[in-house]
């Protein structure tokens, strides 16, 4: 006699290949959404350092064309620019280091302590991994001046590396430069 099966339902092997297929979904699903959110940091920290970067080397720029000399120190990982602005009895300088070995970036303004940390303060990611300043110097009425500043910084972020210059004319020489 023939048997007729009335009740509805899965087989043990159909609910097998549903959650195996459901499984590849989800790691699928996963997978996109983990590397979504890694190339979103990414981007953020490309971002930041951008930002970062692009505020100090203006700032650097707008100081270096007022300033009145320009000198620079490497030593040991330790790079040094200073502005001085004016030749009276006590003349504003500022100054600012890269510690290549810390990652550091101070900005200083007329001696005594860091005015504060530009980049590497504790807890920042951001970090310094090179610096470095060079400055053309032109002979004005019988007097070698500096007259160009070009920048060249290098941040970093975990294991990259981004680099970014610049370059600024002292304006007190620049009249003088087109004279001569």
């Amino acid at each position: 006699m023939l048997r007729i099966s009335t009740s509805k339902g899965f087989t043990l092997v159909e609910l097998i290949v549903a959650i195996v297929i459901m499984a590849m979904v989800v790691t699928a699903l996963a997978t996109a959404l983990s590397s979504s959110l890694l190339a979103y940091e990414q981007v953020n920290d490309i971002a930041d350092i951008n930002q970062a970067a692009r505020a100090i080397i203006e700032r650097m720029c707008r100081e270096i064309r007022t300033a009145q000399t320009v000198t620079t120190s490497d030593s040991g990982g330790v790079v040094t620019l200073s502005l001085d602005y004016g030749t009276g009895a006590s003349p504003e300088t500022i100054t600012y280091t890269i510690d290549t070995n810390s990652g550091a970036m101070t900005y200083d303004q007329s001696g005594g302590a860091p005015l504060y940390t530009l980049v590497g303060d504790t807890g920042d990611d951001m970090t310094m991994s090179d610096a470095d300043f060079g400055v053309e110097y032109r002979t004005i009425d019988g007097t070698s001046r500096p007259t160009l500043v070009t920048i060249h910084l290098v941040f970093n972020i975990g294991d990259q590396d981004y680099p970014f210059g610049a370059s600024a004319c002292l304006r007190r020489w620049l009249g003088e430069v087109a004279d001569s």
